[in-house]
């Protein structure tokens, strides 16, 4: 199986482990993750970097690409088009999505958020969110309880100037 693995791809990185490596984060350093999750990671963005020459950021980008965008990518397309403006139809995939990241920021040490992660927001948002309209959730409320509160404040005034007037002259009236 190790022989039908395109050069050291992510995927394969997951499926067989890491053949006995020593644990590096993506600068050479030993891990400070004790998991295997983040141990994982952190080695195919060694390799990847002295390999290939790939950046830390661009490995991140890679993993993201294919272990988070990729997964909220098949949620949304296995929801009909119609329930993507809905918030209880794409929740806990745009939650997964953000654990997702930042997860995999923190196992190889990588402020969260980030430009990467910015814009791949932007990104989700534009492709899935552009036509859904949320203002349409809010409405005017039935005109009984707009006058109701137009009306208390502008009752209680009055009474408030009478009262303060009263109390000023039995202060002057006393002394």
């Amino acid at each position: 199986m190790k022989s039908m693995c395109p050069a050291l791809s992510l995927l394969c990185f997951l499926l067989l482990g890491t053949g006995g490596l020593a644990y590096r984060n993506s600068t050479g350093e030993e891990s400070n993750k004790s998991n295997d999750y983040c141990n994982v990671y952190s080695q195919y963005c060694y390799v990847q970097k002295h390999i290939y020459n790939v950046t830390h950021l661009q490995c991140y980008e890679t993993i993201i690409d294919l272990m988070c965008w990729k997964i909220f990518n098949n949620g949304m397309h296995s929801l009909d088009k119609g329930k993507w403006c809905t918030w209880t139809n794409v929740s806990s995939l745009y939650s997964n999505f953000t654990q997702c990241t930042e997860r995999k920021a923190d196992c190889l040490n990588i402020p969260w958020p980030n430009n990467l992660i910015e814009n791949h927001f932007v990104l989700l948002h534009s492709k899935y969110f552009n036509n859904c309209n949320f203002f349409n959730v809010y409405r005017d409320p039935p005109e009984k309880i707009v006058l109701a509160l137009i009306l208390t404040p502008i009752s209680i005034i009055p009474l408030m100037v009478a009262l303060v007037v009263w109390k000023t002259k039995n202060c002057k009236t006393g002394s």
